[in-house]
């Protein structure tokens, strides 16, 4: 790991977190480079991470963890659990489901447009955010697979309506808390926990040049309105409970889940 991390850090990125599991423990958890480089300051285990749409999981999760509750049918149309006329721009009578969404085979076009802010003032609730952002059907359900971050993101509104609660809230109470990942968030603004919020203000994002010169981004901080999609941030110990909770070891029964056929459903290919 060293030797394979040594040929990027300093030249192609400015700093790294490195963990490896292997049958259902930590087996190898190493730092690499700096999170600042201009003061210096050095990567730690305790450096906070964005994980971009490895946030998706969480999505996906709270999906199945009211599969195995009986409250949300994979196969039913989604606007079974909508607010009347939420979508606004379906053009073909085929329904929706979950699994379409799981799949990324809605039928949506992708955009990036209001996808990403500069200031977590223009951040507002994820029901409103849906309505900005929803893109137009442009194919039949089922036909065509397009990768959608509007199309997770409904999937955690869909937990909001089902369990009537922000659905960082949700995950905080489901996730984070039974796992005990206390320096993890999913708030858009991570308003949520003080801890990260401050973690992620001493770290940034950099551009490098040609000459392996590190210059922070202009874009070194962007806030994601369709937060489900990819907004979680927080460290890689965090992570890995996480991971751990996904690949349990043998025997053993993911804590996220009541049954580990939840879990095996969950990861299994349905869409072939």
């Amino acid at each position: 790991v060293n030797e394979y991390a040594s040929k990027y850090i300093g030249t192609s990125t400015a700093g790294a977190n490195v963990l490896i599991i292997k049958d259902g423990e930590i087996f190898l958890n190493t730092s690499y480079g700096f999170a600042d480089v201009e003061n210096q300051v050095k990567v730690t285990t305790d450096t906070v991470f964005e994980w971009g749409s490895v946030t998706k999981l969480l999505v996906w999760t709270s999906v199945m963890q009211l599969v195995e509750q009986g409250k949300l049918k994979l196969d039913e149309d989604i606007r079974t659990y909508l607010p009347e006329g939420f979508l606004t721009k379906i053009r073909h009578d085929a329904p929706i489901t979950m699994l379409n969404l799981m799949h990324h085979n809605a039928g949506w076009e992708e955009k990036f447009t209001d996808l990403f802010y500069m200031s977590a003032n223009e951040i507002k609730p994820l029901e409103e955010m849906l309505h900005i952002t929803e893109p137009f059907q442009v194919h039949e359900p089922g036909s065509v697979v397009a990768y959608s971050n509007y199309g997770v993101a409904l999937a955690g509104f869909i937990v909001e309506q089902l369990t009537e609660q922000p659905f960082y809230d949700y995950v905080n109470e489901h996730i984070f808390s039974v796992l005990g990942m206390k320096d993890t968030t999913i708030h858009p603004t991570q308003e949520d926990n003080d801890n990260v919020k401050i973690k992620r203000d001493d770290i940034y994002g950099y551009i490098v040049s040609s000459d392996d010169e590190f210059t922070i981004s202009k874009n070194e901080r962007i806030f994601i309105g369709l937060y489900p999609a990819g907004s979680a941030i927080g460290t890689i110990e965090d992570a890995a409970k996480f991971m751990l909770a996904l690949m349990p070891a043998d025997g053993e029964n993911s804590p996220l889940f009541h049954n580990n056929r939840t879990l095996d459903e969950m990861l299994t290919t349905s869409d072939v």
